[in-house]
């Protein structure tokens, strides 16, 4: 004869942020479990979920998703096997935009999700609203109806291939960096660039914009060391090293003075750089500025690549997961350990550890270990290296953080990052509110954002 009358006791209960909802996590034990009764032990739970307009819905599951962004109150009631029940306490939380992607502007965010829709927050004059440009502190979506799977952003031009492989340009086209024959700015992305062609590759700084098509071709537009042989003005996009096909390609530098250059890499992992090198920011060895690529990589192969506007140095991930950084240097943002002014080779940096992604910003970096840890170096006077002070670091130092990377994106004087549970964590400057967190608090330690 079963006398359990007790009810269940919940031990605890977590909730946890999944893609467009929560995952339920309870522990929970039966009063009475004893083992001369036979109905003894936890027989099944409950979960519901109660929304902002106060409804309030049943799930058999612990794992709910399809839920709008929004707040939500959740609870359970668990059941013994007597029949007795009880119901948790409820917890309050929040479903949040998860990013597949995310890339930091110059006093911007932006990020994609899963469907591609493209989320935009902080400060751009080039992107117009209904209500204006963009200035928020909370990601809004841009572009209701077009889906996207990258985005290159500058201070104030964008580059864009959609889910088909398309390329779409908007902002600022004063030398034609928009790629569509014209000099007009464009505030919404503007037609098809290159009508027919497929994209996989872009890059661009303030007057200058890179793309690599499907095929491997590299194209490059708008003003200063196209890689062309010439320093002219191009409106429509130019093909480069027609003999060689390229997979990766970045620009950096600014077109003022002429102070812009290129860093590629090809189907083979080799590496190639043109453009300005006052700052031995092609690392060739010289201070020689080059109209055309040329290839540096001295038998090291490679598979990633970094540098930025306004930034003079470059950085580049070998097929073993090296680190390598030539360039200026005055600020000790090449991580070599001082703050000598120049490197004019690549260098080794950070020796013993293996790197999967680097991100460079305004005299910065940041980077990503294979083991998902987060780390930074050079100039820190808004808090950027997230290390908890505005002190420069001219070595790679990790960064103490609880959680395990997947991707970043350093911005001017920001940085955003996603963990390996779509988290997304933002630190720096939070002026024009870049970091989406609803506030404009800067902070000097990677915080929490979507959660």
């Amino acid at each position: 004869m079963n006398i359990d009358k007790l009810q269940p006791i919940v031990t605890s209960l977590n909730i946890i942020n999944i893609d467009s909802g929560f995952a339920i996590e309870v522990e929970a034990n039966d009063a009475d479990a004893t083992e001369e009764y036979a109905q003894s032990g936890i027989d099944y739970i409950e979960y519901y979920i109660t929304d902002a307009n106060k409804k309030t819905t049943q799930y058999a599951t612990k794992e709910i998703t399809g839920l709008p962004i929004g707040s939500y109150q959740v609870y359970v009631v668990v059941y013994d096997k007597a029949g007795n029940s009880v119901q948790s306490e409820t917890i309050e939380k929040k479903v949040a935009i998860r990013f597949d992607k995310i890339f930091a502007g110059k006093y911007a965010g932006f990020g994609l999700d899963k469907e591609g829709r493209l989320f935009g927050w902080g400060m751009a004059n080039t992107i117009e609203l209904e209500n204006g440009y963009l200035n928020t502190n909370k990601p809004i979506q841009l572009f209701e109806g077009m889906e996207f799977k990258e985005l290159a952003p500058s201070d104030d031009q964008y580059l864009a291939i959609d889910k088909e492989d398309n390329l779409w340009a908007w902002g600022r086209n004063t030398y034609g960096e928009l790629g569509n024959g014209s000099s007009q700015n464009a505030v919404f992305p503007i037609q098809k660039i290159q009508e027919g062609m497929k994209f996989k590759e872009i890059a661009v700084i303030q007057g200058l914009s890179k793309g690599i098509d499907q095929e491997g071709n590299l194209f490059s537009w708008g003003a200063c060391y196209l890689g062309d042989g010439t320093n002219k003005t191009a409106k429509l996009p130019l093909k480069i090293q027609e003999s060689t096909k390229f997979r990766k390609i970045k620009v950096g530098g600014l077109i003022n003075n002429y102070w812009n250059h290129s860093v590629a890499i090809d189907e083979n992992g080799d590496l190639w750089t043109w453009g300005n090198n006052s700052f031995c920011e092609l690392g060739n060895g010289t201070m020689q500025n080059s109209k055309v690529p040329v290839k540096i990589s001295q038998g090291i192969k490679f598979k990633e690549i970094s540098t930025a506007e306004e930034a003079q140095c470059t950085f580049a991930i070998d097929e073993e997961g090296n680190l390598w950084a030539w360039g200026y240097n005055a600020y000790g943002q090449l991580g070599i350990g001082t703050t000598e002014n120049y490197a004019n080779i690549p260098t080794k940096i950070a020796e013993g550890t293996k790197f999967k992604t680097v991100s460079t910003g305004y005299y910065y970096s940041v980077a990503i270990d294979e083991e998902g840890n987060l780390w930074s170096w050079g100039y820190n006077n808004q808090g950027q290296l997230g290390n908890g002070t505005t002190k420069d670091s001219n070595i790679p130092t990790k960064v103490q953080v609880d959680a395990k990377f997947k991707s970043v994106s350093a911005g001017y004087d920001f940085c955003l990052a996603i963990d390996e549970n779509g988290t997304l964590w933002a630190w720096g400057m939070n002026l024009n509110g870049q970091f989406g967190n609803g506030t404009t608090k800067n902070s000097r330690i990677p915080i929490k954002v979507n959660e």
